[in-house]
């Protein structure tokens, strides 16, 4: 028998549910007293199929490579049988997050650089005496500004802003600073806020040499050295942030691909062996279920 032939047997079975008969008349059905079941059963009737087809054509297979392509990309590939997109997308993978670990590596080395940069060359007591001494707010002031840092003492933390220490120390927090009781608390907040605002600008130590020579008050070398080197560890992190999204995207279309490649396989195997099976059903009988027909193709 050819490969494209049609149903090479049609088998029927016919079994019996109700009584002794196999194929009951209408007026066995319907007894003409019995007008109300019968307008129901005629109303049933017209909204049902007499046959409900069940097909089973590997459909397993594809939510199979679906979900292991969405789970490892290129898993679903190798279970449908293609074995290079399989190579493909395990070796994009593999290559996606060697380079998130590359970047995400480079950017914490480089905020733990700048973050040593900070503490060398930025000073709590300079930014106040400097401040002053240039008539900047330093932390006269600063409750005008939108951005403060925080100081410890005694295993405490306090705003730096001069109303708020009036309260805690009052008439003796400027000598507190001089003297260097207060530490700064090196958060994020404090390593962005001495770079990037101008308010902190005369923390810098290099800031009063910039100062004599230009007109500028608050930009020097050594703050526009951090500034920048904040800056490569930010981008950094935003490269290796790209390499996350491109490992999700390359699951998502790992797992699309395996599924149109399962399908494919699905449907090459149809054609070499296909089966089906039915359930034949009547709903004018109290039994609806009438009988099995089953059909095979090679």
């Amino acid at each position: 028998m050819r490969a494209y032939a049609k149903y090479f047997a049609i088998f029927t079975m016919i079994f019996l549910i109700t009584g002794s008969n196999a194929f009951p008349q209408v007026g066995d059905i319907f007894h003409p007293s019995q007008e109300k079941e019968k307008l129901i059963a005629a109303l049933k009737y017209s909204q049902v199929d007499t046959e409900e087809d069940t097909g089973f054509f590997y459909s397993k297979r594809v939510r199979r490579a679906f979900l292991m392509s969405l789970a490892v990309p290129g898993a679903g590939e190798f279970y449908s049988g293609s074995k290079l997109k399989a190579a493909v997308f395990a070796g994009l993978e593999a290559s996606f997050w060697a380079l998130y670990f590359t970047y995400n590596s480079k950017g914490n080395r480089l905020v733990e650089e700048y973050k040593k940069f900070a503490d060398e060359h930025w000073d709590l007591k300079r930014w106040y005496l400097d401040g002053l001494l240039n008539d900047l707010t330093g932390l006269k002031d600063s409750k005008s500004e939108t951005h403060v840092i925080w100081i410890e003492y005694g295993g405490q933390e306090y705003p730096a802003i001069d109303d708020s220490l009036d309260i805690y120390f009052p008439g003796e927090w400027e000598d507190m600073i001089k003297h260097e009781e207060f530490e700064p608390v090196k958060d994020d907040e404090y390593y962005e806020n001495i770079g990037k605002y101008d308010q902190f600008a005369s923390g810098w130590d290099d800031f009063l040499e910039y100062n004599e020579r230009s007109d500028t008050l608050f930009m020097s070398p050594n703050r526009d050295k951090y500034l920048s080197m904040r800056w490569d560890a930010n981008k950094a992190f935003e490269v290796a942030t790209a390499f996350v999204s491109a490992i999700m995207f390359n699951h998502v279309i790992s797992a699309f691909d395996a599924l149109i490649t399962a399908k494919h396989k699905e449907a090459a195997d149809r054609n070499k062996f296909s089966w089906n099976m039915a359930i034949i059903t009547d709903y004018r009988y109290k039994n609806p279920v009438r009988g099995i027909r089953l059909s095979v193709a090679f």
